[in-house]
Order: structure tokens, then sequence, then C-alpha cells
């Protein structure tokens, strides 16, 4: 099993300490997305623009992912409210 490498892109950092309840989590949520980043209750495969990366679902909050298992690495690079984190204005529009 291949040991990943976790990335933030910056607006994560700024969601999660704008948001302290989430926060609060974040280790838990990151410690089982890396037991299985592709399977789980809390993940969903996402298609359409985003047809490469997941979605971690944690209550109100939505925080989207990519795996790439040719360098080990999980790069966060959206969080936000549900209703808000796929209009694109963050960081999927920024992400690579």
């Amino acid at each position: 099993m291949p040991v990943y490498q976790i990335r933030l892109h910056r607006a994560v950092r700024k969601f999660l300490r704008m948001h302290p309840d989430l926060g609060d989590k974040w280790d838990g949520i990151v410690g089982q997305i890396l037991l299985s980043p592709r399977l789980g209750v809390h993940i969903d495969h996402l298609k359409a623009p985003w047809f490469c990366s997941y979605r971690w679902d944690e209550g109100a909050y939505r925080v989207k992912y990519d795996v790439d298992d040719d360098n080990e690495e999980i790069h966060f690079y959206d969080a936000n409210n549900r209703g808000d984190v796929y209009k694109g204005r963050r960081g999927a529009d920024r992400r690579r």
C-alpha cells in the first residue's frame, strides 16, 4: 500500500482556519482518506469537469481532492460549504 503525501491548497488552509468546527475534525478526515482514498462512506467520485477528483462530505462541508498514485500524493484543492463548492470560483479553477 502506498504511503501518500498530503498537499493542501492555500484555499483549503484558509477555509480550515475560518471554520474551526471542520478544522477540529481534519486529522480524522485525512486519516480515513489515507487508509482508502477512493472508497468510503463519505467519499464520492466526481464527474463532469472534475472527472479525476474525489469529494469528502462532512456535514455541510465538502472537500475536493485528487489522488496521484505516480507521485504518491493526495492534493486537497478546494473546500467550501456544500452549496458553493461546485460553483468554480475557488480552488478548482486554480488547482494546477
